[in-house]
């Protein structure tokens, strides 16, 4: 039925819009188009669908990383080289203040997404220049292989497709780590500083110290083994500080280890005279340790600290 529109009443158009609204399927990630790992780090990349810096950064962390950290030439040419032939490429460095403009201030508060401290750039001339979000520029353009600062969009005027490249480390299995959030008294959040690695189910979450009690966590594992979340069950109460929250390391062979930090050694002598111990780590060199004694039994017995003492030991006496 074909209505005009201008006989179609407000209130019919306004319920179409949110029919439609609601209709509209949500659109999805990016998805992982290639990958490749880099032989000079050991990293695995993964070149991303078409999609905006953040949602980049977002798959990227999935992914168990996050955008790629430029570090020095020959990591920006691998990327390059490998994707960069048609496509702009977004990797980890931002702006995180918005709205400071060009100039030195903006190209200082540039950091890397994935913490990293790397002070490598590679800007083109003129770059940065007011926008937020780094590129590698494609080869076809001018500055091909140097850096650009763009919006946080999807499509960019005489650009061609933006996508993200996310760097994975390789994954050394290791216990995450995070710090709890008070508000007044509780424990209201936490927040991670370590994913960990190597996860195959949900660690064991404890909340310990802070002068309180009663506050319980659990932790979310995605399916790249690392933890993303550790949800706060009970907030307690009485904290004074910010308690510590320990995380269960990932699945690992159990094993044990001998320290020894005393020595004892018992010498066989005779009663009543006067001995001392000596000590020496190759039988050439011997030292005194501990004092001298009179025998009071036929065996008698002294404990050195180990870090005090060598390998072998000998008894003396003297006058």
């Amino acid at each position: 039925m074909n209505i005009p529109l201008h006989l179609i009443p407000v209130r019919f158009i306004t319920v179409m819009a949110a029919y439609l609204a609601f209709a509209c399927p949500v659109i999805a990630g990016p998805t992982v188009l290639d990958s490749a790992i880099n032989p000079a780090n050991g990293h695995t990349y993964y070149l991303l669908s078409l999609s905006d810096w953040t949602n980049a950064e977002n798959a990227a962390i999935a992914l168990g990383g996050h955008l790629a950290t430029i570090r020095n030439l020959a990591e920006n040419n691998w990327v390059w080289d490998r994707w960069g032939t048609n496509r702009t490429l977004w990797i980890g460095l931002n702006d995180p203040v918005t709205g400071d403009g060009g100039g030195a201030q903006h190209a200082a508060n540039f950091t890397w997404s994935s913490g990293d401290t790397s002070s490598y750039r590679n800007w083109r001339s003129g770059e940065p220049n007011g926008d937020d979000y780094a590129v590698i520029m494609p080869k076809a353009f001018a500055g091909g292989g140097q850096w650009n600062d763009i919006p946080n969009v999807t499509n960019s005027a005489g650009l061609p497709t933006l996508c993200g490249v996310a760097e994975v480390p390789t994954c050394t299995p290791h216990a995450a780590a995070a710090t709890a959030t008070l508000f007044n008294t509780f424990v209201v959040g936490a927040t991670l500083t370590d994913y960990g690695c190597g996860y195959t189910n949900a660690p064991t979450v404890t909340i310990t110290g802070g002068g309180g009690s009663g506050a319980t966590a659990t932790a979310t594992v995605n399916t790249n083994g690392l933890v993303t979340a550790i949800n706060i069950i009970s907030a307690g109460s009485g904290y004074t500080s910010a308690p510590q929250i320990l995380i269960a390391s990932p699945p690992f062979v159990p094993s044990v280890s001998i320290a020894f930090s005393k020595v004892r050694v018992t010498g066989h002598v005779q009663l009543g005279l006067n001995y001392i111990f000596d000590t020496s780590s190759n039988l050439v060199n011997w030292v005194v340790v501990g004092v001298s004694f009179t025998a009071t039994n036929e065996f008698m017995s002294s404990e050195f600290d180990v870090n005090s003492s060598g390998k072998y030991f000998r008894i003396r006496q003297v006058p």
